[in-house]
């Protein structure tokens, strides 16, 4: 915007030119602003009410956008443990164990320290099957608990998880007709994990809140009769050729040793959950490799 004044008049407040200036000045800049803010109201409102045409909630693609983007970051330098990459082969095509009530749905746990490296495991092995093509078959979904509203308690890690597989199946009208009350969301969640096959990725379970006893006693997942697989190894393209569309849903999870948080891993022993424990130095990115090489061959330690 532009509002020619001759200078003599600028010099000289407060004559009516003077005033007329400014008055227009404040007019156009309110003008402006009024426009641009009802502009930023209409896109928002179109990106909440189903994503500026998308077809799910703003609310729910801002969770999604949130994970992916962070699983993203963590696996860009990710190198090393080789170990791992190898063991995850065998669990991810092993078929369920023996349904028994209780946590059969889980077929392996990865269990580790803070600060070993889980975090970016899990990153790395949900970038690596979402490379390879499993897409087109085989949705892939990651979730960090206790990082958002959206995976901070159970109900609501349910909720996001199951909102973000019904719209990747196309059947996002059901998303709506999730249940309120605990009990019965975890059955319509456990019910849709097994109609829809997908590779879930759930970092962390640690940092869940114990609402409804989901750290605890993992009861979000009790009961799941899937094939539920746990942290923080790497998924090569052989080692998914035996995956079909219609088999049944993986799961990865993480967590915490028992020595240091309880319940989490005590309901994986219970459940006599094969485990597999992640130790050494947290060398999950290539600054941290540079920086365990210099401390290995620092000889003033």
């Amino acid at each position: 915007m532009s509002f020619p004044i001759d200078y003599s008049t600028y010099t000289s407040p407060h004559t009516p030119s003077w005033l007329e200036y400014l008055t227009t000045w404040q007019q156009q800049i309110l003008h402006t602003i009024t426009n641009e803010l009802l502009k930023l109201h209409t896109i928002r409102q179109k990106w909440l009410h189903d994503g500026d045409g998308i077809g799910l909630s703003g609310v729910i693609l801002d969770d999604i956008l949130f994970h992916c983007q962070l699983t993203y970051k963590k696996s860009m330098y990710f190198i090393g443990r080789q170990n791992y990459i190898d063991a995850i082969n065998n669990y991810i095509l092993a078929p369920p164990r023996e349904y028994d009530g209780h946590y059969s749905g889980i077929c392996a746990a990865v269990i580790g320290s803070s600060g070993v490296g889980k975090t970016s495991l899990i990153a790395n092995v949900a970038v690596g099957v979402y490379n390879i093509g499993v897409p087109t078959s085989i949705p892939t979904i990651v979730r960090y608990c206790g990082i958002n509203k959206e995976s901070n308690d159970g109900y609501s890690l349910m909720k996001s998880i199951a909102s973000q597989l019904l719209f990747l199946y196309n059947q996002s009208h059901q998303i709506s007709s999730f249940p309120r009350l605990f009990e019965p969301a975890k059955q319509c969640f456990q019910d849709i994990i097994s109609s829809y096959p997908a590779i879930i990725f759930i970092d962390a379970l640690n940092q869940l809140s114990d609402l409804n006893n989901a750290r605890t006693h993992l009861s979000f997942l009790r009961g799941a009769i899937i094939c539920l697989l746990m942290p923080s190894l790497i998924l090569t393209p052989y080692s998914l050729e035996g995956i079909k569309p219609h088999d049944n849903s993986r799961i990865i999870v993480s967590c915490i040793p028992l020595n240091e948080f309880y319940w989490c891993e005590k309901r994986l022993i219970d459940g006599k959950v094969p485990r597999i424990t992640l130790t050494g130095f947290a060398c999950d990115t290539a600054p941290d490799f540079e920086r365990k090489r210099k401390w290995e061959h620092d000889e003033s330690r």
